[in-house]
């Protein structure tokens, strides 16, 4: 049974390592994006992205991430890209402000995961992933277009998966235009800003039937692009390690995705079914490596994330039961 990547419930920590030389339309990301090329003696960047609590006020997480300690700065200086959940941008202009400056100060980008739908108390689709409420996103992203967010990219949070596939709310072509309609606000306000689409990828033997995960991702890259105009820029994989034959069916995944001329990230993860901080971690790292070191499955990127209950501390890299310590190993798998 798949776990679907639900940033707003659950405890996260996430990175993505983009090559930087990775052709795009002609173009490379070096060049659209310079500061995810990656600092000095470093050949791939790395992404990191706490979980904020909802519980507490929308910038804690910010400010607990400037006042980290010095093993945690000192990751903090070898991130190349901060990303941050849409429901941050809720914290206050102040907060804000000296949070991306503190990334400026350190050559940290900002990628945003962001909710392309929208529905209000009693529409289809309220309180369900994916969804925001009217007028957020354009609030939000202009909240942080004047708090000086170094916006390069945004991330959407599985709209196919939730819109279409496991609700039935839009047609594809009809949530091809409402994405694109997002996308489109984004854009007004950050022009050369890369769109992205996290989505999950499951084994054949997962209670949501898709014969095939490749066929159905390409009918929705195909209806947006037809929407938009132009195509999505990166995809995430959020897949489920312990599915029947799911290595071999994120393999026509990449190549797929890769046929389409996009960039193509997967997220790192234990297992659902994982019992303590120990059994993730092994878990996680595992999954690394089978990802690295499988033909047809070597990514563009790799994002290291939990949706479990598990490791149940984030932001001390020298622990070895935190997420901190998972990135770092990660980190070292790809250099």
């Amino acid at each position: 049974m798949i776990i679907p990547h639900c940033p707003a419930r659950l405890l996260t920590f996430a990175f993505i390592a983009l090559m930087a030389s990775a052709g795009m339309g002609g173009q490379s990301w070096a060049m659209v994006l310079p500061i995810v090329e990656g600092h000095a003696g470093t050949s791939i960047p790395v992404w990191f992205t706490p979980l904020p609590d909802y519980n507490l006020d929308p910038g804690t997480t910010l400010t607990a991430v400037m006042n980290g300690n010095a093993a945690f700065q000192t990751m903090m200086n070898g991130i190349n890209v901060f990303k941050m959940y849409e429901w941050e941008l809720n914290a206050d202009d102040a907060t804000l402000t000296q949070f991306f400056n503190y990334l400026k100060a350190r050559n940290i980008s900002v990628a945003v995961e962001a909710l392309p739908l929208t529905a209000g108390p009693g529409d289809p689709g309220y309180g369900i992933e994916s969804f925001g409420a009217p007028g957020d996103l354009l609030r939000l992203m202009t909240k942080a277009q004047v708090d000086g967010a170094p916006v390069t990219i945004v991330m959407w949070d599985e709209p196919l998966w939730y819109g279409n596939l496991t609700t039935g709310i839009y047609t594809v072509p009809q949530l091809a235009a409402h994405v694109s309609d997002a996308a489109n606000i984004v854009r007004s306000l950050f022009p050369n800003v890369k769109i992205g689409d996290i989505e999950p990828v499951i084994g054949t033997d997962n209670p949501v039937t898709i014969p095939d995960d490749a066929a159905w991702l390409q009918a929705w890259f195909t209806a947006y692009a037809s929407a938009n105009g132009t195509p999505i820029d990166l995809f995430q994989a959020d897949i489920q390690a312990t599915d029947a034959n799911i290595w071999t069916r994120l393999a026509g995944v990449v190549s797929m995705v890769h046929s389409n001329g996009m960039l193509v990230s997967n997220i790192v993860n234990g297992n659902y079914n994982d019992t303590s901080d120990a059994t993730w971690i092994a878990s996680a790292l595992t999954n690394a490596q089978t990802i690295l070191t499988t033909p047809g499955l070597l990514p563009r990127s790799l994002c290291v994330q939990s949706w479990n209950a598990y490791p149940s501390q984030v932001m001390d890299p020298t622990d070895p039961s935190t997420l901190a310590y998972v990135y770092q190993r990660v980190k070292a798998l790809v250099h």
